[in-house]
């Protein structure tokens, strides 16, 4: 079959005294076609995309505090959208030329709409917070590893929670 998969990922950062901003998006869409069945219309097997804006502000060497958005969408994750907005500290714990350690706590709302298979329609529109933990090292000029791991649970039902984590190792191979 014809399998189709154009996308964009872009990451915009600007900093200035103790201002930080920095824009997050992203989209891909995901289609293919049977050829073995003359006729047949492409299907799209994923439709996602984000953005996120964050604002940080250094109130000292240790401790910033940030304000964010982000609006997504998902098809396979039946999310027709989410739109998150929050508030809160973050601590640097380590920051060196090898290896860095932050952490956050933020308060936020959600707002989202997913559709089941069933043609169900949810809304959820709930508080939560929102712990994560962010680290990286680098192993050589060539190698690093970074991990950040998000905790989000509701603060009237613990057990509604959501775990997500992004972890990437990097290697170049040719400078």
């Amino acid at each position: 079959g014809l399998f189709l998969r154009p996308g964009f990922d872009v990451r915009l950062e600007w900093s200035q005294n103790q201002n930080r901003w920095l824009l997050l998006g992203g989209y891909a869409l995901t289609r293919f076609t049977d050829t073995d069945i003359p006729g047949a219309s492409a299907k799209t097997f994923n439709n996602r995309g984000f953005s996120h804006v964050r604002y940080n502000r250094s109130v000292n060497a240790r401790l910033t505090m940030e304000a964010f958005t982000q609006y997504q969408f998902d098809l396979v994750q039946e999310i027709d959208y989410r739109i998150l907005m929050g508030l809160g500290p973050r601590i640097k714990w380590i920051e060196a030329k090898k290896s860095f350690l932050f952490t956050g706590a933020s308060y936020m709302f959600e707002n989202e709409r997913t559709d089941d298979e069933e043609g169900g329609i949810t809304y959820n529109r709930h508080h939560r917070l929102s712990f994560y933990a962010s680290a990286g090292i680098n192993f050589n000029e060539h190698v690093n590893l970074n991990s950040t791991t998000y905790f989000q649970p509701r603060p009237d039902i613990w057990a509604d929670f959501r775990v997500s984590s992004v972890n990437s190792l990097t290697a170049n191979l040719t400078d």
